[in-house]
């Protein structure tokens, strides 16, 4: 971390100037997070203390 630990400091910016430009046409998107698979053996202990309480 003392190697790189400037990289964690400040306001999150970027040195200089920086111009985006899009479509005025542009339709905005909101995209939901992904979803992370499970591993079978989670899954299946998962499925099994499920059943159990049924």
């Amino acid at each position: 971390m003392s190697e790189y630990g400037y990289l964690c400091k400040g306001i999150g910016t970027l040195p200089g100037k920086s111009k985006l430009s899009i479509r005025e046409d542009a339709i905005p998107v909101v995209t939901p997070p992904r979803r992370k698979p499970l591993k079978s053996r989670l899954k299946s202990e998962l499925e099994e203390v499920l059943s159990k309480t049924k």
